[in-house]
């Protein structure tokens, strides 16, 4: 079985996941396979729009190829580990452009790259089984994909909160993040998916449904939210470490097992992004990306969580404190670009 499917159905594009064994990570080839149909479909005057899915129940894609990225450096395959960021990000930008609806149909755990593939879509459907979120901090990595726009479209102590902890999240909570247009049960997404086969694009919203109503448990964090309104990384430690609510002291102790590198990265890379266009983001991304692939705890990050599961990391600088301005300051700099590689959709 192929790692993903390519159908058209009455005149709408099918991209559909099923790759089981990987949770639908997205490999390489993946990712040049859906651009490649994305061209197509594009330019094909029967296709109305795009419908990207999964098979695999209760995933829709938990993210970029992680475990392909760290072989590549095992084996200081840099042509690899470059090709696969710029074809990732390349996606991304496929999808935002696309001037076709698109619509994710996220039925289940929505990660990293998976959101890359979802929250550019016109219509993002998640279902009661849906957990979405950016956790690339707790591998020493950070919220790429564009999370630098689409995070900052909520206010900021939100777009840091998320960003810094890998909150994963649920419910009309989706909705109220972006992460989801519509929010229905798990019961419908079969039939409501059939309902839009047969629908025309500009039909739509007729048959799309009003969102289910579950709690909003962000409201329940607004506290700890708070805590990410100060003016530095280290005031924002310190306010979450004394924060009345019964979950701050475990987040705050959580986050001190981050690489202490990475938490400056994301609190800098969310801050600089703030109010730039969705392109000049992913340029960011893209040079942020090989800048930490050429030397930050990523690597680190990714065999502790993910390879050799349990081990403590030993991350390059001992505490927060010990993190200087300059090593911050490194993966932000000046630097030759590395421009994205687009598909002729451009």
């Amino acid at each position: 079985m192929n790692s993903v499917n390519f159908e058209r159905v009455n005149r709408w594009g099918v991209i559909t996941l099923q790759k089981p064994e990987t949770l639908n990570a997205l490999d390489l080839h993946m990712v040049i396979a859906i651009r490649s149909f994305l061209k197509d479909v594009r330019d094909d005057p029967n296709v109305f729009g795009v419908i990207i899915k999964s098979a695999v129940p209760n995933v829709f894609c938990a993210g970029g190829d992680i475990k392909a990225v760290y072989r590549w450096h095992t084996e200081n395959d840099v042509d690899s580990l470059q090709t696969y960021i710029h074809e990732e990000y390349g996606l991304n930008a496929d999808i935002q452009s696309f001037p076709k609806p698109v619509i994710a149909v996220m039925n289940g755990l929505t990660l990293g790259g998976g959101v890359g593939l979802s929250r550019y879509a016109t219509y993002r459907i998640a279902t009661s089984e849906s957990v979405v979120g950016m956790p690339e901090v707790k591998i020493a990595f950070f919220p790429d994909v564009g999370a630098g726009y689409f995070l900052n479209l909520l206010d900021q102590p939100l777009a840091r909160f998320l960003a810094l902890t890998g909150y994963f999240v649920k419910g009309r909570d989706l909705i109220a993040t972006g992460y989801a247009t519509h929010l229905i049960s798990s019961d419908e997404a079969k039939s409501l998916l059939t309902e839009i086969l047969l629908t025309e694009p500009n039909r739509l919203d007729d048959v799309l449904p009003g969102s289910k109503t579950t709690p909003l448990l962000l409201v329940e964090l607004a506290p700890i939210i708070e805590c990410f309104k100060a003016s530095s990384l280290m005031e924002c430690m310190e306010a979450l470490k004394g924060c009345y609510h019964p979950e701050a002291f475990t987040l705050y102790q959580e986050m001190l097992t981050f690489s202490p590198l990475a938490l400056h990265i994301v609190w800098q890379y969310i801050n600089i992004t703030r109010g730039l266009s969705y392109a000049s983001v992913l340029q960011i991304d893209l040079n942020l990306a090989l800048r930490m692939f050429n030397n930050s705890d990523c690597f680190e990050g990714i065999r502790t969580r993910l390879i050799d599961k349990g081990e403590k990391p030993l991350w390059r600088h001992e505490s927060l404190h010990s993190v200087s301005k300059l090593d911050i300051e490194s993966y932000f700099g000046n630097v030759p670009l590395h421009p994205i590689v687009r598909s002729d959709v451009f």
